[in-house]
């Protein structure tokens, strides 16, 4: 809504025509910007319009396309040596902000929402409001999840568990892009991290329902988009499966037919 209102600050509601939305969503492509990224700006938009003639303030407003966002799953995954650089190349605020949303898979606003009263001893119990799909979500702190924690306990300034100095964290792109570059993984998303949880989690064996009851995910559709099998995870099972059958093959008794003798 930020970049919305920083493009039309100064219009008038009637010079937002649908041409000038089309030069708006050019501009952005120009930009580079994704699809999903535009559709969800212009949406926005529309909606405010809508808004604005249910109130009777316009009696009408532009026309706004909807670009096609098929194909717009994204593959990028982050392993855990590139995450241990990018990490240190990350201001102290954010660091347990990126190793947190690595290890939970849970969205970004779901992250920097989190709050002191959602934690308990040993789980997290995420309030609807903060939840995308506005229903409570539970996650139980083991292990490095729990340690990180009580990392954060110990530099508590205020409700929220990730903070700077005490205020939220709102845009961190600048930051984010220099880590990634000084750690070699530039291109790399935040929202990277949360795809490879998923597919970590996967990969290990967590059941499907599992995880996502973990990462909060609503449709095992929305969870195969994260669960890309990449050339190496191919490689890796052929290996297995030919080992397998290698193993089953030693292992077997042959018994060899009987010849009569003259």
């Amino acid at each position: 809504m930020r970049d919305l209102r920083d493009y039309f600050r100064s219009w008038r509601a009637l010079e937002v025509t649908s041409d000038a939305v089309v030069n708006y969503i050019q501009g952005l492509k120009d930009e580079g910007y994704a699809p999903a990224t535009i559709n969800r700006r212009t949406q926005l938009l529309g909606q405010a319009f809508n808004l604005a003639i249910a109130r009777k303030t316009l009696t009408t407003g532009p026309s706004i396309p909807h670009l096609s966002e098929k194909g717009n799953a994204r593959t990028g995954f982050v392993f855990r040596t590139e995450l241990d650089r990018l990490i240190g190349n990350l201001p102290d605020y954010l660091q347990d902000a990126a190793l947190f949303a690595f290890l939970s898979s849970w969205r970004r606003n779901e992250v920097f929402s989190l709050t002191w009263p959602d934690v308990q001893h040993d789980a997290i119990r995420l309030q609807a409001r903060n939840s995308k799909e506005k229903e409570p979500r539970f996650l139980a702190l083991e292990g490095e999840l729990a340690e990180l924690i009580e990392r954060r306990r110990k530099v508590a300034n205020g409700p929220l568990v990730f903070h700077h100095d005490g205020k939220p964290i709102v845009d961190f792109r600048k930051a984010w892009r220099t880590a990634a570059r000084m750690a070699g993984v530039s291109g790399k998303l935040y929202h990277d991290l949360r795809r490879s949880g998923v597919r970590d989690m996967i990969r290990s064996g967590v059941a499907p329902h599992v995880a996502m009851s973990i990462s909060g995910h609503k449709t095992d559709s929305m969870l195969k988009r994260y669960a890309i099998i990449a050339e190496g995870d191919q490689r890796a099972a052929i290996r297995r499966t030919q080992e397998f059958r290698q193993t089953e093959l030693d292992n077997k008794v042959v018994v060899m037919p009987k010849i009569a003798v003259q």
